[in-house]
């Protein structure tokens, strides 16, 4: 359900958009026979591994309604949708609370992470497949397995009806066990690392780097990766930055080290 690229509202617009905003306490018509207050929301979940990891966690959903019957005190959930607003500027508004990310807490517990390769015990065929999904708001939670790029190329089970083959780099970068190359091709996967273009001078603009230039822009912390472009001459790096801050400085650092540019105590 999260696996666009989220564009959270900016947070310095969330209390107005919330005081204006469905509250705990308010009323809410379901239909014209059933009238309820408003009595907490939901959660919203960004699982790890996909385009929105470094969001990885639990949020509150204002658009995820719990509710209570006023006449019979039944109490259950009901999720906005555009369609329950007449006008444009509502519906903006939605669109703008629907992406509202106050963080709450981590994922819930899962057996599986994205990107994990299991085995699906009630297939014939024993072959390896991916978990391409996790649906945490499914009681259990459930996952997309896949097998292939189409998406008639997956089916959903719990967590019972598979058998862990291998970890995916997710649940190995989380748990500290992928090197500082394995980080790197996870980040790049996902979308969280970006060359950078010199800033300034005769070869501003350009993806290619000097020694001297590069070094400085990872002294300084500007850049976090520098990586020799071996077919050109004369000599020139590819810079590299990375959204995760804990990563992104072990990467400087070791950069660092390996070309020399940092005295090993203050390294350690």
């Amino acid at each position: 359900m999260y696996e666009f690229e989220l564009s959270p509202t900016p947070i310095q617009d969330v209390p107005q958009l919330l005081r204006g905003w469905i509250y705990v306490g308010s009323g809410y018509a379901l239909d014209t026979n059933r009238a309820a207050k408003v009595i907490g929301f939901g959660e919203k979940y960004v699982q790890h591994g996909g385009a929105n990891h470094r969001y990885a966690g639990t949020y509150i959903d204002y658009t995820h309604l719990h509710l209570a019957i006023e006449r019979t005190n039944e109490r259950l959930w009901h999720r906005l949708t555009p369609a329950d607003f007449g006008s444009d500027e509502v519906r903006a508004t939605f669109l703008k609370v629907s992406r509202i990310m106050i963080r709450i807490g981590d994922l819930p517990p899962s057996d599986f992470w994205v990107g994990d390769k299991v085995i699906l015990d009630s297939s014939h065929l024993k072959h390896e497949r991916t978990i391409g999904h996790v649906d945490y708001e499914q009681n259990p939670v459930r996952y997309t397995v896949e097998w292939g790029k189409s998406p008639i190329a997956s089916t959903t089970a719990i967590g019972e009806e598979l058998t862990l083959v291998e970890r995916g780099p997710a649940w190995n970068f989380a748990h500290g066990k992928l090197s500082l190359e394995q980080g790197a091709a996870f980040f790049h996967s996902i979308g969280m690392s970006d060359k950078v273009r010199v800033p300034h001078g005769v070869d501003a603009g350009s993806a290619y780097w000097t020694f001297e230039m590069a070094a400085e822009a990872l002294r300084n912390g500007d850049a976090h990766e520098m990586k020799l472009k071996r077919d050109l001459r004369p000599i020139r790096f590819v810079v590299i930055r990375y959204d995760d801050p804990v990563f992104a400085e072990k990467m400087r650092l070791a950069t660092l080290r390996e070309f020399g540019l940092i005295d090993e105590e203050a390294a350690a």
